[in-house]
């Protein structure tokens, strides 16, 4: 797809002509095994690097016999295709040894006199790419692009010389950038930091506490619309997993419904103030926010809906308790799927839950809103940051960055 003229010097090149990219392979659940080769899932991209702590792992010597190709190398960057899509990081030496999986694409330049690594990085992460993508993409619930779509696709290539300027210009923007997601990052650790100060190891701690099943501390789980509705262009929210990848609920990105449609599907399942929505199909499964807001939304099936009993469980405890190791893990044991990873709800009730005294989590809760105020603040800022290098991105692909 070549949307437009290109400046003096540049040129037109299909992706496939200037790099070598790489699908992972499908996996069962069966061959995951709790230590070995770790391999990418798309929760282990955060902030364009990878985190291993995230990963699942494979037997090495299935991967010797059968997966050796699909070990990454330092310098592969890598792109989410499958969810949310887009998602980078490159790979460093201490990521290593790790391999694809499904769900990620591996690239790497051909000819480093023609495309450095760098100004490929840069493209991946631009709206020339996601554009491109996002009109070949297949699926609905699940959005996907690989192979087949990447050998349709354009990259705006400009001399070596002009690809090392952009790279210096843009890679100073991002330090600032960099700095801000930086500071999310530690704003997060800091509630997971006081979250184990509170309640310590919560496998350990289970021996002081009641073990709960998940339905049994709350008034009614279930999950949104079975039924694709009728997108509008204004209307009522209506979210998706794909608005509780960002650790809050993101209502920038979000499709929406008629007001008669969304009154029909609330019947079933309403959201409302300190609820807890759990992503349940899709790579990033298991992911917990509390709907903090006042604002009317519908859900779609891809989430589950848990309204807890505020007389028992504090609903910032029971989400934080449902992000830690200790319910994911369970989560990974239930999925379901072999194309597209799916909790059922008769899993998610089932989710064995500790719970401390009600004070206690209170206690928590108070922190949470203080952090949480903080964190407001640092988004606004991170939105104008990304403004800014988006507003970069394209003055570069425009030819207008450098002379």
């Amino acid at each position: 797809m070549k949307e437009r003229e290109l400046p003096t010097g540049w040129k037109w090149k299909k992706i496939e002509d200037v790099t070598f990219f790489q699908e992972g392979p499908g996996l069962l659940k069966s061959q995951f095994r709790d230590s070995g080769i770790p391999f990418l899932n798309i929760r282990t991209l955060v902030n364009e690097r990878i985190d291993k702590s995230k990963c699942q792992f494979l037997d090495p010597t299935e991967v010797e016999n059968n997966y050796g190709h699909f070990l990454l190398n330092a310098g592969d960057i890598i792109v989410s295709s499958s969810g949310s899509l887009g998602k980078t990081a490159v790979v460093q030496p201490d990521d290593l040894p790790i391999m694809l999986n499904t769900s990620v694409i591996r690239f790497r330049t051909k000819d480093k006199s023609v495309l450095t690594d760098q100004f490929l990085h840069i493209f991946l992460k631009s709206r020339y790419f996601s554009k491109q993508f996002l009109h070949l993409k297949t699926g609905t619930a699940q959005l996907n692009f690989g192979p087949t779509h990447l050998k349709q696709m354009y990259l705006p290539l400009p001399p070596l010389s002009v690809q090392r300027q952009i790279v210096a210009v843009l890679e100073q923007a991002k330090v600032v950038k960099r700095q801000r997601q930086e500071a999310d990052a530690l704003t997060g650790a800091l509630l997971q930091s006081v979250f184990r100060e509170m309640f310590g190891d919560l496998v350990r701690n289970v021996r002081e506490w009641d073990i709960v099943k998940l339905e049994s501390i709350c008034t009614k789980i279930t999950d949104g619309t079975h039924v694709t509705p009728t997108y509008i262009e204004k209307g009522v929210p209506f979210l998706s997993v794909k608005n509780l990848t960002k650790g809050y609920l993101d209502f920038d990105d979000v499709k929406y419904i008629s007001e008669s449609e969304h009154r029909y599907i609330t019947k079933r399942s309403k959201p409302e103030r300190g609820d807890i929505l759990l992503t349940k199909v899709g790579v990033n499964y298991g992911i917990a926010e509390i709907v903090d807001v006042e604002t009317e939304f519908s859900i779609f099936v891809s989430l589950a809906l848990l309204k807890p009993k505020f007389e028992i469980v504090d609903p910032y405890y029971l989400k934080h308790c449902i992000n830690s190791d200790f319910v994911y893990r369970q989560a990974q044991n239930r999925i379901s799927g072999i194309g597209v990873p799916d909790l059922h709800l008769i899993e998610i009730k089932q989710f064995e839950i500790p719970l401390p005294p009600l004070a206690i989590q209170q206690q928590f809760a108070q922190i949470v809103a203080s952090v949480e105020a903080l964190r407001e603040k640092q988004r606004a800022s991170g939105v104008e940051i990304e403004g800014l290098f988006e507003g970069l991105m394209q003055r570069a692909f425009a030819g207008e960055l450098v002379a």
